[in-house]
């Protein structure tokens, strides 16, 4: 059976939300290119998410998020399908805002991300650590850097220091205090690096 990775958006659920660049493109270009996609990030999505861990690479992103309690206009069996439609149209008035600016910037035309936003909930007890270090890990897994704290577009380091570009939702209870939160993602690294050179 295959994997459904477009989930309905509902309220007061974890989502692991992620896109890539169409085609070779890159979505991040510049450090301007970077910052714009957080504050625009912020400004979309600051009522309906509270942002877990995110990670922002050249060709994709990925954030972690809890969706944020929902009042419909009007209440109704069909209220679960108007938050849904409002987070996906934010979706589409994002990606949209930041494309003309990233063009505009880039001297670039036509369309930057696949059209399709994956989004997958998950149960927080099952998946939240795991899902987090998974984040923090890329820019290690796709050979940018070899520290998780080296990777400038990152929540890591907003776990340890007061976030300024986002606002993130400290959920270290899964993964402990500061000590145990590197630890964790120490462990992870080699975890992954075992399955991944696993014969």
């Amino acid at each position: 059976m295959a994997k459904n990775y477009w989930h309905q958006f509902l309220p007061d659920q974890f989502f692991h939300i992620y896109n890539h660049a169409s085609g070779d493109k890159n979505i991040f270009n510049s450090r301007e290119d970077y910052e714009d996609f957080l504050l625009k990030y912020e400004r979309y999505f600051s009522d309906v998410f509270q942002t877990v861990a995110f990670c922002l690479m050249p060709n994709h992103f990925h954030f972690l998020v809890i969706t944020k309690g929902w009042e419909p206009k009007v209440k109704s069996a069909a209220a679960e399908d108007e938050f849904d439609s409002h987070v996906k149209d934010l979706f589409r008035r994002y990606f949209s805002s930041f494309a003309l600016a990233y063009n505009f910037r880039n001297r670039t035309k036509g369309q930057l991300f696949l059209k399709k936003c994956k989004r997958v909930s998950f149960d927080r007890d099952e998946r939240l650590a795991y899902l987090i270090c998974y984040i923090h890990h890329n820019p290690i897994h796709h050979g940018f850097v070899s520290e998780y704290e080296d990777w400038k577009y990152s929540s890591y380091q907003l776990y340890q220091c007061e976030p300024t570009k986002v606002f993130v939702t400290q959920v270290t209870d899964c993964l402990g205090d500061d000590g145990t939160f590197r630890a964790a993602h120490e462990r992870f690294r080699l975890e992954w690096k075992d399955v991944s050179t696993d014969s």
